[in-house]
């Protein structure tokens, strides 16, 4: 699970820049986390996640309203919160391969790029096929002339 429960748009827009400064400048352009994640999904967590759509009316003063709706809907939330807990223990880590986890690093290969061929002519020809029915031929046209 990356990141975490994200408060509100400011939280998401600042995970998403971490992780494009991690990508294009390297580790060095980014602090290093105060504390790492733990790997092990604890149900509080899928809790949280679950009520969290009653956080803004909370904050904006409808305590009893929020209160009230929590009470009634306390067994489906119950329900989805175990349903998505369960979900996450059902996740496992991502493993990659050697030649991925090595790409990028100093005096290390860098892997082949993959082409239409690499999957055979006939897997080639329907890829080509399914990009030629995403862009317009007179489209394509233009553009070369263009150039």
């Amino acid at each position: 699970m990356l990141g975490g429960l994200l408060q509100d748009k400011g939280s998401a827009e600042a995970l998403g820049e971490y992780i494009r400064r991690y990508m294009e400048e390297g580790p060095d352009a980014v602090p290093q986390p105060k504390r790492l994640r733990a790997t092990f999904p604890w149900p509080w967590d899928s809790v949280r996640s679950t009520l969290s759509f009653l956080l803004p009316s909370w904050r904006n003063g409808d305590k009893g309203l929020v209160l009230t709706l929590a009470l009634l809907l306390s067994p489906l939330l119950l329900l989805h919160s175990l349903c998505h807990w369960i979900s996450l223990l059902l996740c496992w880590p991502t493993w990659w391969p050697r030649i991925i986890r090595r790409a990028g690093l100093p005096g290390a290969p860098v892997p082949a790029l993959t082409v239409a061929e690499d999957y055979g002519p006939e897997i080639a020809q329907k890829l080509r096929a399914s990009v030629m029915k995403l862009v317009k031929p007179s489209a394509a046209a233009e553009s070369v002339s263009d150039a």
